[in-house]
């Protein structure tokens, strides 16, 4: 990493940028507010220009203050000797988050909220101061998915009228289009793996998330109307992808939670789903289809399963590229060793339960979509994150309680907590490694700033305050 200069030319770019942003057009995306492309390209550009203008001196200060939370929380500090003192944090933070991953003792959990809270402030202080992309070859259109879907059906007739992208999803491209022909007629959805897989573990690769979804479907849960994963395209380079019929309805939101407030049938029809699907068989006819749905893990302990997935997670986190992180190390540690105990057998969890998953027509729940995140695990978990993205606009305890009426075995309060505090680590984790492709120049959708520059600030803030409340709550 360049050492960061005094004051002085660029300085002077970078703030010339910043001021000329409001007035940035970025293609494909008109959206305005924070998380618009043109939001974040601003934020990014503040924090770059506050580093800037602050120099040397401002990396020693930031170095420092890490030193004095390192040493409240493990007593000594991994501090270097480095002639280049924006590269010293860096590797500071690295070999911290190396000895915290590894580290047999157990930490307090006021010791993991100092460093969530080191670690969310120094983000947002630098904000509030004031080609991996794809080519033309990569592009989906009405052109080239008309050519591919009469060589793939074998069907001249065939011709696609409309194909547009949908805004939303940093995992996967979102395509709608509707086609004429013989052999195939009506509105379709191609969902595309990016050209670099930003999370490279789970059900992130479509391939494997169609698999599952068609065993999930042939189980008898209902799900979208799955007709085939391609990954031999020659009409339309880049990403894989599966063809689905477009399912009736849309988003009921997005991460934050709903677009207007639930009906109380929806509510009892979330509940219902969740245990629907915690009480599917095993499906070991997926076989081992990835690190964290293995045959081994169908009827274990769900304690076994999710210690299993975290070890997993941070295993993958540790060797991915991303931002030095102490703070996510360290509460992966602390969650690998308060796995609750319990009589609750492993199931197959979704992971990713949100407004922004589900689809609703006239305020009915129709499916829920975007598997990727699945894995075999305990129920609790769908519970804890579904209450994370949605429990303001839900009737929480009416959830609860059909989810236990249509068979979901009781969650303790401990235990859903905990499973709260997971799924926002695992978040953490998620945000740190779509940002960091961004940065090493593997990708450049501007909208992965999102994850270094308002997400994981956020997301570490509330980690370390809900750590502090468990272990008062719980005694931990």
């Amino acid at each position: 990493m360049r050492r960061i200069t005094a004051p002085g030319r660029d300085a002077a770019l970078l703030a010339a940028l910043v001021d000329a942003s409001p007035k940035l057009r970025i293609e494909g995306d008109a959206s305005e507010g924070p998380l618009s492309s043109r939001g974040l390209f601003a934020a990014a550009l503040r924090a770059l220009a506050a580093q800037e203008a602050a120099g040397g001196e401002g990396a020693r200060k930031r170095i420092s203050s890490f030193e004095d939370v390192e040493r409240t929380v493990a007593g000594s500090s991994s501090i270097g000797e480095s002639n280049e003192v924006d590269g010293a944090l860096h590797e500071t933070l690295a070999r911290s988050e190396a000895r915290l991953s590894d580290a047999p003792e157990h930490l307090r959990p006021q010791q993991l909220q100092a460093l969530c809270k080191w670690e969310a402030d120094d983000l947002l202080s630098a904000i509030a101061e004031h080609d991996g992309g794809s080519s033309d070859a990569d592009v989906v259109d009405a052109v080239r998915l008309t050519a591919y879907l009469r060589r793939y059906l074998s069907d001249p007739t065939i011709s696609v009228s409309v194909c547009h992208q949908l805004n939303g999803g940093f995992g996967k491209e979102t395509y709608l289009f509707s086609v004429t022909g013989e052999k195939l007629a009506g509105d379709f959805v191609m969902r595309r793996d990016m050209a670099v897989q930003l999370i490279p573990n789970a059900c992130h690769r479509v391939a494997a998330e169609f698999a599952l979804v068609k065993a999930v479907g042939e189980a008898g849960f209902e799900t979208p109307d799955l007709l085939w994963v391609d990954v031999e395209h020659p009409e339309i380079a880049g990403g894989d992808f599966i063809i689905m019929r477009r399912s009736r309805g849309q988003a009921g939101g997005n991460l934050f939670g709903a677009d207007q407030t639930p009906s109380p049938e929806l509510n009892d029809r979330l509940g219902n789903i969740m245990a629907a699907l915690h009480q599917l068989p095993p499906l070991t006819g997926l076989g081992d289809l990835t690190e964290s749905i293995r045959s081994d893990l169908w009827g274990a302990p769900a304690h076994v399963a999710v210690r299993n997935y975290l070890e997993g997670y941070l295993k993958m986190f540790r060797k991915a590229a991303h931002t030095p992180s102490p703070a996510t190390a360290a509460v992966f540690r602390w969650l690998i060793q308060n796995v609750p105990e319990s009589d609750t057998t492993a199931t197959l969890v979704h992971g990713d339960i949100g407004f922004h998953n589900m689809l609703l027509d006239d305020g009915e729940l129709v499916a829920v979509l975007d598997w990727e995140f699945a894995h075999i695990g305990h129920p609790g978990e769908d519970l804890a994150y579904a209450y994370n993205a949605g429990g303001r606009d839900l009737d929480w305890p009416r959830v609860v309680r059909a989810y236990e009426a249509a068979g979901g075995p009781v969650v303790s309060k401990r235990t859903f907590e905990y499973f709260r505090i997971l799924m926002q680590a695992r978040n953490a984790v998620s945000t740190n490694l779509a940002s960091a492709k961004l940065f090493r120049g593997e990708v450049t959708d501007l909208r992965l700033l999102s994850g270094e520059f308002y997400f994981r600030p956020h997301i570490l803030q509330s980690l370390g305050e809900m750590i502090s409340a468990y272990g008062s709550d719980f005694g931990v």
